[in-house]
């Protein structure tokens, strides 16, 4: 039995994925006989984290751990293949001592069944622990109505305050709260734009070809970027040219 260890947030889970995925995978031949762990600190990620991979049908152990310093000093010794979240691998082995390989840019996705529609623009307006990670307000209005002339099927998902707020928006369909990752990962999938801080919903939907326009949170988010997606950086909305 191969042992394989992933960790991480959600955007972690999605290189994890890939790296599986490529044809330099060592036991992607014998996936089947590999049981893979994927553990992670913040209880609160654990639900996402195992939602992503079952709709890949991806059998995987999520757990939590006490601490980052139990994973660099006991339980990274206990596996085979420690998988870093880096494009090429090669700031893995610094990070875990082990050596990674490239990603599948474009790994082969399932899309969940999702109830709602389709949409040409997704954006993820913001959402989770970081502040740094949601577009303002004004700037989320200023683009809806900068777009309010073209034929563009908006979907902004996140967030940022309370739903009411967004009663103004137009051509757009607010969805706050999402019921499950499922959803927004069904979401990403069936959109053609995406518009994010990094994280997992620029990551999965860069992975996914489709045009993503994304935040930078400098070089850790950077080093995830395959350099064959189709990712151009912005600072804020009112950089986002259609």
């Amino acid at each position: 039995m191969i042992k394989v260890l992933n960790s991480g947030g959600l955007g972690d889970s999605l290189m994890s994925f890939c790296k599986m995925k490529s044809s330099r995978c060592p036991f992607s031949l014998d996936i089947d006989s590999t049981k893979i762990t994927h553990v992670e600190v913040p209880t609160t990620l654990l639900s996402a984290i195992n939602q992503f991979y079952v709709t890949q049908d991806l059998l995987v152990e999520v757990k939590a751990i006490p601490s980052w310093d139990y994973y660099h000093e006991v339980l990274k010794h206990e596996f085979d293949h420690v998988l870093g979240s880096t494009w090429d691998g090669n700031r893995d082995k610094e990070d875990t001592g082990f050596a990674t390989w490239e990603i599948e840019p474009f790994p082969d996705f399932k899309t969940p069944d999702v109830e709602h529609r389709r949409h040409d623009i997704l954006v993820a307006v913001g959402a989770g622990r970081q502040a740094n990670r949601k577009f303002k307000v004004s700037d989320i209005y200023g683009f809806d109505s900068k777009h309010k002339s073209h034929d563009y099927d908006i979907a902004y998902t996140g967030v940022v305050c309370d739903a009411s707020y967004y009663s103004g928006l137009r051509k757009s369909n607010f969805i706050n709260k999402l019921s499950s990752v499922v959803d927004l990962i069904g979401i990403i999938l069936n959109a053609k734009i995406v518009i994010s801080h990094a994280g997992f919903v620029t990551y999965l939907a860069a992975a996914a070809k489709k045009k993503v326009f994304c935040v930078s949170e400098g070089l850790p988010s950077d080093l995830r970027i395959h350099p064959e997606w189709q990712v151009e950086y912005i600072k804020t909305l009112e950089d986002v040219k259609l």
